[in-house]
């Protein structure tokens, strides 16, 4: 399928270089996944979570994710019952979270999509509003690529919503959010027939000791008085798994 790109112009041949997203398509063959913050939309990889699950409902939900954030990855996993004693405690922290409005879901998922990268592309090779706003008001060009060929990951039709999806926060991992957030825009923009490739980061496992005020001072009697079995209980009571990015999706491929 030929699906098109509309860039601005390279002005200056005496200054090209990889840092012209548009200069590099010819030099180096390659596009550039963007931000999805970066792009012209506010609402890019905008979410409305539901918190509204009862608690049983969002482990069996939240155990899935974790499961699945393992297998994506190539982590061993651990045993059910494992999984399970981490479902419970991160459903009851983030539950108190949501109850005392303690941490900004909406700014932590904003960031969590902004480590994937898009890449906009359009069935519409003559639209006049296209051609003024992507492509230097006329004076740019619009390059069709023939995407099952080119390599680059898949390319989906964008959905156009009168009102964007309301997601159950529980339910899914930041990958398959990814998924749902930036494939869906306002019907405001339905005239660009948009389609887009989707970078995914990848992400390296860690662990870190996260203590309640109450686990601290336990955990200090527990070191006064030198007992080693209970220091290690409640050490591996509040000891959470973490991910961070090992490399971004926005990037040139």
């Amino acid at each position: 399928m030929l699906l098109y790109k509309y860039r601005s112009a390279i002005t200056d041949f005496n200054t090209v270089n990889t840092k012209c997203n548009t200069a590099r398509i010819f030099t180096a063959s390659a596009l550039y996944y963007a931000k999805p913050t970066t792009l012209n939309d506010p609402y890019e990889a905008h979410i409305e979570f539901d918190f509204s699950a009862c608690e049983k409902k969002a482990q069996i939900s939240h155990l899935r994710v974790l499961r699945e954030r393992n297998r994506i990855n190539g982590y061993t996993l651990e045993t059910l019952h494992q999984t399970w004693d981490q479902v419970q405690r991160n459903v009851k922290e983030q539950m108190e979270h949501i109850k005392n409005k303690t941490l900004d879901f909406d700014g932590y998922y904003r960031d969590a999509m902004n480590n994937h990268g898009i890449l906009s592309i359009s069935e519409e090779r003559n639209n006049l509003l296209m051609w003024a706003h992507y492509a230097s008001e006329h004076k740019g060009m619009c390059l069709g690529f023939n995407w099952g060929k080119t390599g680059l990951p898949a390319a989906k039709e964008v959905t156009y919503l009168s009102s964007y999806r309301l997601v159950d926060f529980w339910a899914y991992t930041e990958d398959e959010l990814a998924e749902i957030a930036c494939f869906q825009k306002s019907a405001e923009w339905s005239y660009e027939r948009e389609w887009r490739s989707l970078s995914y980061p990848t992400y390296e496992r860690y662990k870190a000791l996260k203590l309640t005020a109450e686990a601290k001072e336990k955990l200090e009697k527990a070191e006064a008085e030198h007992d080693d079995w209970m220091v290690k209980h409640i050490k591996d009571e509040h000891t959470f798994d973490f991910r961070r990015p090992s490399t971004f999706g926005y990037r040139a491929l």
